[in-house]
């Protein structure tokens, strides 16, 4: 076929440029007469390049290139086309759709306001300019344009479903159903208006009904793909996966898009409810298939991977790489096998390599944010997780990824805040509520998070995670023997369960027996497999009853059994440290620092040590080093600024670092506390006393923040309020070397 085309523009090279515009423009046709569309879509920029102006040719594209399922480029074709055709409504009417569909509103208005111009009867186009004055929140006018077209036909189905659609987003429940159960009584016939009642009723949590009116679109249009998918859909999300093969295969069969999408969406489906055989032989039909070879043969070395041999889902994979070195969704692939065999760093790379050639890819980031995470690099996990949502806010998994690392570091209500997120996007997913009731005991909202709670152990009872959660609940009450059973009944259910394993050990060191508690999670210990992650958990318990010695062999352990998991070292450098062993404690940073020369937070930390043990040149070198590594380092920048400041550097120098560190950590007193000491160094007081004030407000009695406020306030001229200040130190902490400044001070004043 190819040969065929490229043959037809040969010759019409060689013609007047009309005729051969539109030879291509007939055999165009022709193609898409025939369903090969991007031959069609071949044959129709051929035309365009004889004539850009070509309006009909424009529209044509379009169209076909929704037939090819490419509605990106229809989009803009469509645009360029309403601008040639200025007087085709027909043509202003697909722009402002496809506009409509991108959320382009004002665009999209000022479109169908074009063909309301010629046509103020238009109901097709009153309903598209009230669906775009919705989208720029202008409810009131939106309304009276869709009620304008339901009295010019009071049958229209689509002036219903967009009048409902604009009362939910007004919050007003009744009036939209009632709307769109009017679409519904109109056009009881067509499955468009049935399928909107279901989506706005499901949305509403009545499943029941909304299961009617899926089952009710489908039966009155048996091949209407978006019935089918959404009623496999339904059955998916609700736990009844089996019932949904029917409907996946009858939207497959009806797939004209060459790239297969939903043929490929029935593989997937035939993998996840664990039916390799029926996954491999369609992906096999479709690997033989140019425009799907791609797509299958990745798919293929998935089921290969997971159901045959890892050593052939590899083979698999590399020849798709062979082939196409740049093609992302294979690389994340690989890189999910090297993560699963344990190759964390070779994973690392791919999925840097995947972000850097498609920075838009969420699964890209997505992968590269897991990586970071069993790595124990929360920082640049978050990083990442955080890049996903910003190219979909709506990535719930994302949402509770991000949640749990903030559970992990101690930001809870930012966890929560995540989380209630997430539980919108996806109520019934059970991973999502398990967070939410997480979160909502990490920030004692004990009343909320019980119902979840209660509900997920009922739901889930032979789900291990949900059983402790139930423990932690029960401990916050004061229900320590119903908690002991609960995470027992965890235990029983998954004997490797660190979180039940952690409340076991919790409610003995809350009863006071901190040797029960060792020795339970030494048994434990001894009876799971190897990770770094157990032996961390075993360090933490150690830690926390004062069995250092203990402690540190266990993240020794763990080092040794995953020497990339950053948070054994981190812990070990800080064991170190609380024990005033700086020497031990900056080695154990600095072996992170030469393993991972990015890793900015043990570089900081050797500083920090470094600055402890008074070797100021020594922490001055490394914390310059960090900020030419990472300028967005806070602490580093910090910690620069202030040595800086204190001893001696350029003071303009120490003013950037330390508004550069106000940037990235706002509410920090320390870092308030700094810029205000650079601000008064430059002699600048006024500008440091509300600095000092906001480090004083987080701490009040530090004496070092309520001392330099006393000298900033002497200096800005304010000296009642300076002696004041230098009083309170006195008050705070009179045998501190602060106090004995401020006597000094107010001696002087």
């Amino acid at each position: 076929m190819l040969a065929v085309v490229l043959a037809a523009a040969i010759g019409a090279c060689s013609k007047n440029p009309e005729r051969a515009k539109r030879e291509f423009v007939e055999s165009g046709d022709r193609l898409v007469a025939r369903k090969e569309f991007r031959q069609a879509i071949v044959q129709y920029r051929n035309a365009l390049q004889h004539d850009p102006r070509f309006g009909e040719a424009r529209l044509k594209l379009a169209d076909t290139y929704v037939q090819a399922g490419d509605p990106q480029s229809a989009l803009s074709e469509y645009v360029r086309a309403a601008d040639l055709l200025r007087d085709d409504m027909k043509a202003q009417m697909k722009a402002a759709t496809f506009l409509l569909a991108a959320e382009q509103f004002e665009d999209a208005r000022v479109r169908v306001a074009r063909v309301l111009k010629k046509e103020p009867k238009n109901v097709d186009a009153l309903v598209l300019l009230g669906r775009a004055l919705a989208g720029l929140r202008d409810f009131e006018t939106a309304l009276k344009r869709i009620e304008q077209a339901v009295e010019l036909d009071a049958g229209s189905a689509p002036a219903y479903a967009a009048l409902g659609s604009i009362q939910v987003a007004r919050g007003r429940q009744k009036d939209a159903e009632d709307a769109f159960r009017r679409a519904v009584a109109t056009n009881p016939e067509r499955a468009d208006v049935h399928l909107a009642l279901a989506n706005f009723l499901w949305s509403g949590d009545r499943t029941d009904e909304a299961e009617a009116s899926l089952r009710r679109a489908v039966l009155l249009e048996p091949r209407n793909s978006l019935a089918n998918r959404a009623l496999a859909t339904f059955y998916l999300s609700t736990g009844r996966a089996r019932e949904a093969e029917n409907y996946l295969r009858a939207a497959a069969e009806t797939d004209a898009d060459p790239a297969a999408p939903l043929q490929l969406a029935l593989a997937d489906y035939y993998v996840s409810v664990d039916r390799p055989d029926r996954a491999t032989a369609l992906l096999e039909g479709l690997a033989k298939r140019s425009p799907t070879r791609l797509a299958a043969r990745t798919r293929l070395a998935v089921l290969a991977y997971d159901n045959k041999s890892h050593a052939d889902g590899h083979r698999q994979i590399d020849a798709v790489l062979a082939s196409h070195p740049r093609e992302v969704s294979a690389i994340i692939v690989k890189a999910r096998f090297l993560l699963q065999d344990g190759r964390t760093d070779e994973a690392l790379e791919k999925a840097r390599a995947a972000v850097a050639i498609d920075p838009s890819s969420v699964p890209a980031y997505y992968l590269l944010g897991s990586i970071h995470r069993q790595r124990g690099d929360i920082r640049r996990a978050m990083r990442a997780f955080n890049d996903v949502l910003r190219l979909n806010p709506r990535v719930a998994s994302a949402q509770v990824e991000l949640a749990r690392l903030n559970l992990a570091t101690g930001r809870t209500d930012v966890a929560l805040t995540l989380s209630e997120s997430a539980a919108q996007e996806v109520p019934e997913d059970g991973e999502v509520q398990l967070t939410l009731a997480r979160s909502l005991l990490a920030n004692g909202q004990v009343r909320r998070a019980e119902p979840i709670v209660r509900t997920l152990a009922s739901r889930f009872p032979h789900s291990a995670a949900a059983v402790a959660t139930l423990g932690h609940l029960q401990a916050r009450t004061d229900e320590g023997t119903a908690a002991r059973k609960s995470f027992a009944r965890a235990l029983d259910i998954d004997p490797a369960s660190i979180d039940a394993m952690a409340g076991m050990a919790a409610l003995d060191i809350a009863e006071g027996r901190p040797d029960i508690a060792r020795a339970r999670v030494d048994a434990f210990l001894e009876r799971v497999p190897r990770s770094a992650t157990a032996f961390v958990f075993g360090a933490r318990i150690h830690g926390a009853t004062g069995s250092w010695v203990r402690a540190e062999s266990l993240l020794k352990a763990a080092i040794d059994a995953d020497a990339s998991n950053l948070e054994a070292f981190r812990l070990l450098g800080h064991l170190y440290a609380s024990q005033n062993r700086l020497d031990a404690a900056r080695e154990a940073f600095d072996a992170v620092a030469k393993t991972r020369p990015e890793e900015v937070s043990a570089h900081t930390m050797v500083a920090m040590i470094y600055e402890m043990q008074g070797n100021i040149a020594e922490a001055r070198q490394r914390y310059e080093r960090i900020v030419q590594l990472d300028p967005d380092a806070a602490v580093a920048s910090n910690n620069l600024a202030y040595i800086y400041a204190e001893h001696g550097g350029n003071l303009d120098v120490a003013l950037q670092l330390a508004q550069r560190a106000r940037q990235k950590l706002p509410e920090a007193p320390q870092v308030a506390d700094t810029l205000g000491w650079v601000y008064y160094r430059k002699g600048v007081a006024q500008l440091a006393v509300p600095m000092f004030q906001q480090a004083v407000v987080k701490e009040p009695t530090n004496p070092t923040y309520q001392y330099r406020l006393g000298l900033a306030y002497l200096a800005a001229g304010e000296r009642r309020k300076g002696r004041e200040t230098l009083m309170q130190v006195l008050s705070i902490a009179p045998t501190s070397p602060e106090a004995g400044e401020a006597r000094k001070a107010l001696s002087g004043g």
